[in-house]
């Protein structure tokens, strides 16, 4: 503790100051990598639950019209777009930093979750198939890398734009 009555006012207001504002800078150090790693989850939970609604209506309705791999095809040319426009107002809307490591450290936990997720109905739903050599289940796990990475590309939309969404 600084002894206030062997220095001046003002030399004990600095050094306080300068205490006070490593604390917070350390403080908000950590708090980046936590609001990253949210805008992470939100990220995946929005995209898990768009998915789970096109692929319900991708099997009941599209499936048996056009074909598995014509469906998957339509079903992608929607859930891309809605995950571009997720991925902006998560980012946006948590008010995340724009720099690149807090967009890697959102990419990543919406990577893992996704592929944890995507493991697991796979081992649920598809027991007797190989998810990986299965054309569409592989297709799946591009389209997740690619989703993924949709915060770092982005961040860079954002920064251009004036535009509020």
């Amino acid at each position: 503790m600084v002894d206030c009555r062997s220095k001046g006012y003002s030399e004990v207001y600095q050094k306080l100051s300068n205490e006070m504002a490593m604390q917070a800078n350390r403080a908000w150090n950590s708090d980046w990598k936590v609001a990253a790693a949210t805008a992470g989850f939100v990220f995946f939970a929005i995209l898990a639950s768009g998915a789970a609604v096109l692929g319900v209506a991708r099997t009941v309705w599209l499936d048996p019209i056009f074909g598995r791999d014509a469906a998957v095809a339509i079903e992608l040319t929607i859930i891309l777009p809605f995950a571009w426009y997720a991925s902006i107002v998560v980012v946006k809307g948590m008010q995340l930093s724009l720099e690149w490591q807090a967009a890697v450290i959102m990419a990543v936990t919406t990577f893992l979750l996704l592929m944890g997720a995507y493991v697991a109905l796979a081992a649920a739903a598809f027991a007797e198939a190989d998810p990986v050599t299965n054309g569409s289940l592989g297709l799946g796990i591009a389209v997740q890398a690619l989703v993924s990475v949709f915060p770092l590309a982005s961040r860079r939309v954002i920064r251009t734009s004036s535009t509020t969404l």
